[in-house]
């Protein structure tokens, strides 16, 4: 998700070759509500947050920068972790 707008979100899904939608959050309701909003600089924090199916935040990354994202197999863990302690079917 990001504070850009849905043209400028399709661009770069266009330039990085990805095939899913890249979300938009122009008003910074859910960013603010996720507490990552930069306010100073009125943008998203790089973060990275996994829900499980029964809507629970049960793992989440929020760095300065995006060189603070975490690795991608810490990511796939806690996906992992998520899915096998989620009570929904």
């Amino acid at each position: 998700m990001s504070s850009d707008d849905q043209a400028d979100s399709a661009e770069l899904a266009r330039r990085l070759g990805v095939e899913y939608d890249l979300l938009s959050d122009t008003s910074r309701r859910a960013i603010t509500a996720y507490g990552v909003a930069d306010a100073k600089r009125e943008l998203a924090m790089p973060a990275v947050f996994v829900i499980s199916a029964d809507r629970v935040v049960t793992w989440r990354s929020v760095g300065a920068s995006m060189r603070d994202l975490p690795p991608l197999e810490t990511v796939l863990q806690a996906v992992h972790n998520a899915a096998a302690s989620s009570s929904a079917p």
